[in-house]
């Protein structure tokens, strides 16, 4: 059984709107995303959602989410707080 990579490509980007690279990092920025919520480190969090190099990690949640991964980690401990006054 056999595709060829560039056709398999192609299929998926039909199929979802994006190329596999993109879904790729998708899937790697909402896994940082829960793991930020769990209170990890920023560089534990990096190296746990697939991301190699640190800065790489920071422009990509940045370019996805809105914001900076620290930043984040801070809104959600803040909301976290005060659900938890409420």
């Amino acid at each position: 059984f056999y595709i060829n990579k560039y056709y398999l490509s192609s299929l998926f980007k039909k199929n979802t709107g994006m190329n596999i690279h993109e879904y790729i990092i998708i899937k790697r920025i909402s896994k940082a995303k829960t793991l930020l919520c769990e209170n990890r480190s920023i560089g534990e969090v990096c190296q746990l959602s697939g991301f190699r190099d640190y800065s790489h990690f920071i422009r990509a949640f940045k370019q996805y989410v809105g914001v900076p991964p620290g930043l984040y980690k801070k809104q959600h401990n803040m909301e976290k707080r005060n659900i938890l006054l409420e």
